[in-house]
């Protein structure tokens, strides 16, 4: 049995789980649908992003995240080129930003099919994404404050068009009924969106409006340390010098990556006060990545 949505087809796949680690949240899969995320780079360079929420119980590092969608095309493993992951803040019951918004999320990398700490896991149609948050950041993970909500976003890059074949397509399986509030966007008005808006499922008439999604990592973390209030990064936006302090602890060490994930500069402190400089930096938005204690808050800062 095949769904239509949005000019996508979806068919029933079975999939393989990751080995459970420390599980923090999970939607699971429930039916056979699922609806497109992916950024299709030729015919044209565009991206149509599905997200879907998620609130902790408690202050949490998330250091692994595991997706399970589909494509209907018998060459998906020559097509594919690798994944993107995205968690953004919350606005109104959406996402705060876009994926073509360079300086819109909290969390946001793109890495090849091969890269480390990215794993495909393909059992016929089914295709896992598993992203391990601290290989591929450069970080420990990444830290959900307790019951604050976030949205996750991943999407396949695929070597291919999303006007030549639906077929062609990962599309992301549809989670059990629960609380959630998924949405859609795209770039360039495909599907007939509006570009760099997001649309409630609902909306579109689907008949799910979840996808699923496996949260792993660890919630024994201080709240204190994991405060950024307690964090203080200034000047920002900054010409040459970052001044950074913990007012709770020692800071063991300050990574500063591009919005692409590329590490540009690390410095070991064990200090409590330090000035950064990032006079050889090209002006634009980083983030700042601090660790304390084991725990690690991330900031955006602009460098001028």
């Amino acid at each position: 049995m095949k769904k239509a949505l949005l000019s996508v087809a979806f068919v029933f796949a079975t999939f393989i789980s990751a080995e459970a680690q420390t599980v923090l949240y999970e939607q699971a899969v429930n039916g056979t649908s699922g609806i497109v995320s992916g950024f299709q780079t030729i015919d044209p360079n565009a991206g149509a992003w599905s997200s879907d929420d998620f609130t902790l119980s408690e202050t949490s590092l998330i250091t692994n995240i595991t997706v399970e969608g589909f494509s209907n095309s018998t060459d998906f493993d020559a097509i594919f080129e690798g994944a993107q992951i995205y968690i953004f803040s919350d606005n109104a019951n959406q996402p705060s930003g876009t994926p073509d918004a360079a300086d819109s999320w909290l969390f946001g990398y793109e890495v090849n099919h091969d890269a480390a700490g990215f794993m495909k896991i393909s059992d016929g149609d089914s295709h896992t994404f598993s992203f391990d948050l601290s290989v591929i950041s450069g970080t420990d993970g990444f830290v959900a404050q307790a019951g604050t909500k976030y949205w996750l976003t991943v999407a396949a890059v695929v070597n291919t068009g999303l006007t030549v074949s639906g077929s062609q397509r990962w599309n992301w399986y549809q989670a059990a009924p629960q609380n959630s509030d998924a949405h859609i966007a795209t770039s360039g008005g495909l599907f007939g969106l509006t570009a760099g808006e997001w649309s409630a499922f609902p909306d579109l008439g689907l008949t799910f409006n979840g996808v699923n999604m496996l949260l792993e990592g660890t919630s024994d973390l201080s709240v204190e340390l994991l405060d950024m209030d307690k964090v203080k990064v200034y000047p920002n936006p900054a010409n040459d010098v970052i001044n950074i302090a913990n007012a709770v602890d020692s800071i063991e060490k300050v990574t500063i990556t591009d919005l692409n994930g590329r590490v540009v500069k690390t410095v070991v402190l064990g200090v409590n006060e330090a000035q950064i400089n990032i006079s050889d930096l090209s002006q634009g938005v980083y983030l700042l990545n601090a660790t304390s204690n084991g725990a690690t808050v991330t900031e955006k800062i602009v460098k001028k």
